[in-house]
């Protein structure tokens, strides 16, 4: 990451990002009885499959900023991303003519700005208007062949898949003398969406999406160290490429999924005390057409349909605070209550009224830090995660888990250059868990155990230009 301010208080940045990982090897998800078995196997049609993947990206972005006059100022932004990447999957061919083995190409390339003006408003406080364009592009060249036990066969899937995403929007912020500030927003988005099959089985088409969001929030500030919001917006979730996967054949993308929309509010109170802040807030997401992942038997991976439409809705707290010099406790707590109103799965079957699976119910996260003035720091983090249901029909339900993890280190500086050794422990007290469950995943294989008690040590040096 690279910074540059002029003298006319205009700034640059460039940030430039590389990955090279020649060798990811995936133990795929285990199915119950597996897991009591022996939670540290790979699933045996990866190890026969050698399912794995590789992996090579380049990021690059620049961002420069330019006030102007008068409370005027501008901001342009581009972004390019070049990524190779290989995988295996566990399976030669699937139920729908999918080869196991896949080689995906991918270039994308971004520009985007907004400009802003702040100004005095009538009302006694600032006024700001932002205006702003962004355009995206995205080209993917895929190939998919058969996997014969980790040996790339013949091909099956070769096609060109390409995005174009724009949009235009506009926010402004209206300050009543530092007691009200109200919001407003709006963007208009439009997606279009085309493959080209290159095996000539059809699967070529286009689909496009258009949709228009907006947004109103209000902040009262009913004393100076507390305050209470509001906000009420829609939202627009287009579909990804990979959501975009073909259950019904080997090319082209399913037609049959829409994007996801939304409608949400929030009524949150947040204040702050000497060394504390704290925060309450009560949500309600009103969902069309939420985008869910599903296994076909057989296929060896996921694919998405639409729910007809869902609630979500909880509460939200946070609280942190400096309990004596140089050590701070923050906590979170989420209690979510998700549900489909309508839906009906890919197989006829109703689920409606059932919790929306891989979501906790509760959810907290606690932290205590300790740093001293020498260098030396030490920390604590805590998480509970209470049991979930890793399917629609809510047949199949995880346990609660809370794991510990510490880490302590000394941090050097000495003009330009900075040295931190450091050690830590994850999963302090053992606990088994899984790290990932595959929703809706086929034949009963739910869970990736993530690893019990485990250690790591590392050193860092830095060096400010």
């Amino acid at each position: 990451k690279f910074r540059y301010d002029f003298a006319d208080q205009s700034s640059l940045t460039v940030v430039f990002n590389a990955v090279d990982s020649p060798m990811a090897d995936d133990p795929g998800a285990l199915n119950a009885g597996e897991v009591a078995q022996d939670r540290r196997q790979a699933a045996p049609r990866n190890v026969a499959f050698n399912a794995g993947e590789t992996l090579e990206q380049h990021k690059l972005g620049l961002v420069w900023r330019k006030p102007l006059a008068q409370g005027h100022g501008l901001l342009l932004r581009g972004h390019a991303i070049s990524r190779d990447f290989q995988a295996r999957l566990p399976f030669d061919v699937n139920s729908n003519g999918q080869g196991g083995a896949i080689d995906l190409t991918r270039d994308v390339a971004g520009l985007g700005g907004h400009w802003s003006w702040t100004r005095a408003a009538a009302s006694g406080g600032e006024n700001r208007l932002v205006v702003g364009a962004s355009f995206d592009q995205q080209r993917d060249l895929r190939r998919r062949y058969a996997n014969n036990q980790g040996v790339q066969g013949d091909l099956t899937t070769f096609q060109d898949e390409d995005v174009d995403a724009s949009g235009v929007f506009m926010e402004n912020s209206l300050d009543f003398a530092g007691r009200f500030t109200l919001s407003l927003g709006a963007r208009l988005d439009d997606m279009d969406y085309s493959v080209n099959d290159r095996t000539g089985a059809g699967g070529s088409g286009t689909t496009s999406f258009r949709e228009f969001s907006a947004m109103a929030g209000l902040n009262w500030a009913l004393a100076p160290t507390l305050s209470l919001y509001g906000n009420l917006s829609t939202a627009f979730d287009p579909p990804a490429i990979t959501e975009l996967a073909n259950p019904f054949g080997p090319t082209g993308f399913n037609q049959q999924l829409d994007p996801q929309t939304a409608l949400s509010s929030e009524l949150g109170l947040k204040g702050q005390a000497p060394n504390a802040a704290w925060q309450l807030v009560v949500f309600h997401v009103d969902v069309e057409d939420e985008i869910v992942p599903f296994e076909l038997a057989g296929s060896g991976q996921s694919f998405f349909q639409n729910a007809g439409s869902s609630t979500h809705q909880g509460v939200e707290a946070s609280f942190s605070a400096e309990l004596m010099p140089g050590v701070e406790l923050v906590a979170a707590y989420t209690f979510s209550d998700l549900k489909y109103d309508e839906f009906i799965g890919t197989g006829g079957e109703d689920f409606g009224g059932m919790r929306i699976p891989g979501v906790p119910q509760h959810l907290l996260n606690v932290g205590l830090s300790w740093q001293h003035a020498s260098g030396f720091y030490a920390a604590w983090d805590g998480l509970y995660a209470g049991a979930f249901y890793a399917d629609n029909r809510n047949s199949v339900k995880t346990g609660s888990y809370f794991t510990s993890d510490v880490r302590a280190g000394y941090r050097w500086t000495s003009a330009e250059w900075a040295l931190e050794p450091f050690v830590g422990i994850n999963n302090l007290f053992d606990e088994s868990y899984s790290g990932n469950i595959r929703i809706n995943a086929s034949f009963g294989r739910y869970y990736e155990p993530a690893p019990l008690r485990n250690f790591y040590a590392g050193l860092e040096l830095r060096y400010g230009f």
